[in-house]
């Protein structure tokens, strides 16, 4: 759970707005509650948060090229 909020604290870091990184969760697993979350849903979780900080990172830098 603590990685999960790192990637969430990066997010907002790379430009998005914190209920975003809720969205993102929400979006690849059906809930945003990570206190419920199976050991095999935070890993999906962590994987679609860290796509999305990729993803954040790649525009960023087209626009600085």
């Amino acid at each position: 759970m603590e990685r999960i909020e790192v990637l969430k604290l990066k997010l907002v870091k790379e430009g998005y707005q914190p209920s975003e990184s809720e969205y993102f969760i929400k979006s690849a697993l059906g809930t945003a509650k990570v206190s419920e979350m199976s050991v095999e849903q935070l890993d999906i979780a962590i994987e679609a948060l860290e796509k999305q900080i990729l993803i954040a990172q790649k525009c960023k830098q087209l626009f600085k090229g």
